[in-house]
């Protein structure tokens, strides 16, 4: 079996401000599989932020739409990007509006300042139209997402989707640093906020929806493809 793994992600190109903040937040910029310097906000440490973006690197800077997953026997790549390209087609871009900086349990992420219907629709109907390409998680990774604390729904959802955070558990976030300490957690937002806030009233519309992949267990996420939502 491939030790592959893909994901469905929310990236921006390069040349919007957003997404070079990201990458240089994590220091990894997804599009070309580059690393880049690392913007260290005032008054953190460098090594600090260095490890807690340790992790967040990995996937690049993105808002999850289906996680990162296995090719079901009998799939390929080729007719995951197909049914990508047929799939954006028929969808509409959805508007996000203006981020603000938040703590999500021990993480910093940016997320709407307003509810954002659109998007968790988008979401769950991506997570329906691309479930026959899923692979089922393995053991291992069922128990570990067991061992980090789920609500008895978030298990079913983790049982029928391979992910508990879909549905009504869906929250659009896009991770920056984390897990925190929980002691540095509030010193850490306001840092965040404080580098954030040139951007603040940038509003971002999901217009695209990325195919990701991971080649091995530890290396990078890097982009497949960029599909406009065009329907």
């Amino acid at each position: 079996m491939s030790l592959s793994r893909y994901a469905l992600y929310v990236t921006l190109p390069s040349e919007i401000p957003l997404a070079g903040f990201g990458a240089s937040a994590l220091g990894y910029e997804c599009e070309t599989g580059n690393v880049v310097a690392q913007t260290v906000p005032s008054g953190l440490d460098p090594a600090a932020v260095a490890a807690a973006t340790a992790a967040p690197s990995r996937y690049g800077f993105h808002a999850t739409i289906v996680a990162p997953f296995r090719l079901a026997p009998g799939s390929t790549r080729g007719e995951l990007i197909s049914a990508l390209r047929s799939f954006g087609a028929a969808c509409k871009p959805c508007p996000v509006g203006w981020l603000r900086v938040a703590l999500l349990s021990r993480f910093i992420a940016l997320v709407p300042v307003a509810p954002t219907p659109a998007i968790s629709t988008l979401a769950a109907d991506t997570l329906a139209a691309f479930d026959a390409f899923r692979a089922p998680p393995s053991t291992d990774d069922r128990e570990r997402r067991i061992a980090a604390g789920l609500s008895a729904r978030q298990l079913a959802l983790l049982d029928r989707w391979g992910y508990p955070y879909v549905h009504e558990e869906f929250r659009f976030h896009m991770t920056l640093a984390g897990p925190l300490r929980a002691a540095d957690c509030e010193r850490w937002l306001a840092a965040y906020q404080t580098a954030f806030a040139p951007l603040a009233h940038h509003a971002l519309v999901v217009d695209a929806l990325s195919l990701l992949c991971q080649e091995e267990p530890d290396s990078h996420f890097r982009l497949v493809e960029r599909q406009p939502l065009s329907g």
